[in-house]
Order: C-alpha cells, then structure tokens, then sequence
C-alpha cells in the first residue's frame, strides 16, 4: 500500500464587500462541512457530487495534489481535467483521511472565505 499525504487548499473568491460588512456569506461550520462532504464524496467514488462541488470555469483557480505529479504541474489549473482525475483515483480505490481543517473569513481587500485542509491518501 502506498501511503503519502496530499495537501489541498482552496480560497473562495467572493465579489468585492464594503468594508463595513462584518459577517461572512456562510459561517466556520458549513465550510468545514463541504469538507468533510468531499472527503466522503471521493471515499464513496461519487465523481458526479465531486464534480459538482468545486466551481465551474471562471471560478475555477486549481486543485493540487501533492503525491500526484500530473496534479501538481499545469493541469492542477485545467479544470477540465478534474471529473477525469476523481474517476482514476476512485479507480485505483483511494481512500482520503482527513489530518487538519482550518476556515476563516478574510476580510481584507479580497473578502474571502480561505479553507485549508490536509488529507492523508491511501492507495
């Protein structure tokens, strides 16, 4: 069994907010959820709810794996070629661990909500 961490972040690019506004669009706890639901989605090989859950083109900014050398080069930023990367991995019967969680509104100048994880996979 090849073993080997994976770390993946994600930053949430909202439209620009006044700086007046102090509440975040969804709070700690449904960021930390969508996680966890992702987690189970590639456990389970649901490529479809996988799919759907990251953000479509233009949205899209990359999707990195640490242990996967196609995932770290340019097609880390090529959404299209995502759905492909969850199907050979679900193939492959990895299965993801969940290490560290971390969510927090950024209000500065992008007003963002930053989400950063560290998953464990195991082939």
């Amino acid at each position: 069994m090849r073993k080997w961490g994976a770390v993946l972040a994600a930053l949430l690019v909202l439209p620009p907010v006044p700086a007046r506004a102090v509440e975040a669009p969804c709070g700690r706890a449904e960021a930390r959820a969508i996680v966890r639901e992702f987690v189970e989605a590639f456990n389970r090989g649901d490529v479809d709810y996988l799919d759907r859950i990251w953000a479509p083109e233009p949205d899209f900014f990359w999707f990195f794996d640490q242990g996967d050398h196609l995932r770290r080069s340019e097609l880390s930023e090529d959404r299209t070629t995502l759905a492909h990367y969850f199907r050979q991995r679900a193939l492959l019967g990895d299965q993801l661990h969940l290490r560290s969680l971390s969510a927090r509104w950024q209000r500065g100048w992008h007003a963002a909500f930053g989400v950063a994880f560290e998953l464990h996979r195991v082939s």
